[in-house]
């Protein structure tokens, strides 16, 4: 008799125990199954190029490719046909020589075509631009000159926007100079570089920042303005004022040359024939390094982005985004970033009343480095800050806002199993109410992309889609998962405590019952049941 109660209640236990378990894990069961369900989709190879596409909550339509063992995106720009073009460069070997491609997407989110361009022996993209008028797009970047001693010349090809075929390509530089073109932009048929030149054979050389406006017609140079001097400076950007037709260079420079972990940015007011107007040196950091630049026509103001020191951890990178008026005054400093953990801010951009940053960062669930994006508006607030975590390695590098406002994003990444390969990351990405969670995937999953809370529960849909509650079941969301899983942790509790008591009162009574000796507990209940009784006896007399 007592085996069998002990079996019951082993059974009993172990029962309560997965119904518990089953309350949890099926209140979340349908947002995960969509997740693992988007993650996976994969399309046919189309001609020519072999790029798998995939959806995700954050980045929307999402476009993966390889060729040879690397490649890289690295800048991307969009027409006002909904079209975007993206440019980046292809390692055909695993060690020095590369290759540049070209890629367009059209309004429909579909690639049309991706084409590698060889030049010589190492050729990188670094940037493009697009004359609509012409239909011209210009890639900006550098090629390898001399193979013997590795230095470079600036290197622009214009291509047809149509066909991505090769329409002109021509190479800037000096025969004791070695020159990289790193930012561009287009103003009335021409294009206004920016990039880094390093004197060869001399021991103490360190890159300067140079500006150059090429002719797009003739390819012909206009002016140039280079920099000689001891300082070292590196990841200059130019960007354009068209209303006023002023030019902004924004680059920095290591205040010791000795220690790359001090440094200052300058800002560089110029007229469109290279004239200096003004220079400003920014000390407000000396971790602060500076990576991309953006002109906001809305606000006038310029946006800079990159990454400084934690306050409270300094040995790790906040990304950080400053706000420049047109004189030269710092009107805005924002800080975002996980604590204890590295983020770098690459590139930013902005559409309407919102900016979009985008880097890589340390993943706080991979333990290892994810792309991140952040959607901030023009007065601070951030929306929201988020990591890719799903690929073994990802970056941001560029980011473009096309015709219908969609965001166009543009980086590398790898999966667990690439190991030495490195893919191309392109996703078509907009996040209409600001809830966390693209257009496209809201469609997939059934909530409303113009409304942030679709069930009206007080809590985000992608609030609840990364908490793992439903957001169209206003009864499923993080405040009522947590009472349920405080009520699962309770009430395991009390049946861990009641099991416990019930076995040791059958242990009592088991070893008690061999002597005829009733137990504690036996006696407790017995006291009990005569009370009752004599309760009763008084009630019925």
């Amino acid at each position: 008799m007592t085996f069998k109660l002990r079996k019951q209640l082993k059974i009993t236990f172990l029962l309560a125990i997965l119904f518990l378990s089953n309350v949890v894990i099926v209140s979340q069961f349908n947002i995960l199954s969509i997740k693992a369900q988007i993650t996976d989709e994969q399309i046919e190879p189309t001609t020519n190029f072999a790029p798998s596409k995939s959806s995700d909550y954050l980045l929307g339509i999402t476009y993966t490719w390889l060729e040879d063992f690397k490649v890289v995106g690295s800048a991307v720009v969009s027409d006002s046909l909904g079209n975007s073009y993206i440019t980046g460069t292809v390692n055909t070997d695993l060690i020095t020589n590369t290759d540049i491609f070209l890629g367009k997407t059209n309004a429909s989110g579909e690639i049309l075509w991706l084409k590698k361009w060889d030049f010589q022996e190492k050729d990188i993209a670094n940037d493009i631009v697009i004359d609509e008028s012409r239909n011209q797009l210009f890639v900006i970047g550098e090629t390898l000159i001399n193979t013997t001693f590795g230095y470079s010349d600036v290197l622009v090809v214009c291509f047809d926007t149509n066909t991505g075929e090769e329409i002109w390509n021509a190479t800037y530089g000096e025969l004791d100079l070695s020159e990289e073109g790193n930012s561009a932009v287009y103003y009335s048929s021409k294009l206004f570089i920016t990039g880094t030149q390093t004197t060869f054979f001399h021991l103490y050389s360190s890159p300067n920042v140079f500006s150059v406006c090429i002719d797009s017609l003739s390819s012909s140079i206009l002016w140039m303005q280079n920099n000689t001097s001891s300082s070292y400076d590196f990841t200059p950007s130019i960007v354009i004022d068209e209303n006023q037709e002023e030019l902004f260079l924004v680059f920095n420079r290591y205040l010791k040359i000795s220690n790359d972990q001090l440094y200052r940015f300058h800002l560089r007011k110029l007229l469109l024939n290279g004239s200096t107007i003004w220079e400003s040196i920014f000390g407000i950091d000396e971790s602060i390094k500076i990576n991309d630049a953006y002109f906001s026509e809305s606000t006038d103001t310029i946006k800079i982005t990159g990454q400084c020191n934690e306050i409270d951890s300094p040995a790790n990178k906040d990304a950080i985004l400053l706000t420049l008026d047109t004189s030269g005054v710092l009107l805005q400093e924002i800080k975002i970033g996980s604590e204890s953990l590295d983020e770098f801010a690459l590139t930013v951009t902005a559409v309407n009343e919102s900016l979009y940053i985008g880097g890589y960062g340390e993943s706080d669930v991979r333990s290892n480095q994810a792309s991140f994006l952040s959607k901030i508006s023009l007065d601070g607030e951030i929306f929201w800050f988020d990591k890719i975590d799903k690929y073994a390695i990802s970056s941001i590098n560029d980011l473009s806002i096309d015709s219908q406002d969609r965001l166009i994003v543009v980086g590398s990444c790898k999966f667990d199993y690439d190991y030495l390969f490195e893919r191309l990351l392109l996703a078509i990405t907009k996040d209409s109410d600001s809830d966390n969670l693209s257009d496209y995937f809201e469609e997939i999953i059934g909530t409303d992309p113009e409304n942030p809370d679709s069930d009206a529960d007080g809590y985000t849909d992608g609030e609840e889609y990364l908490g793992y509650t439903d957001p169209l079941n206003a009864n499923s969301n993080p405040r009522n998962r947590l009472r349920l899983r405080n009520l699962a942790i309770v009430l395991f509790i009390l049946l861990v405590v009641s099991f416990m008591v019930i076995q040791f009162s059958i242990n009592t009574f088991s070893r008690k019952s061999k002597t005829n000796e009733k137990s504690a507990i036996v006696l407790f209940f017995e006291k009990i049941r005569l009370k009752i009784k004599g309760r009763k006896k008084r009630i019925d007399s």
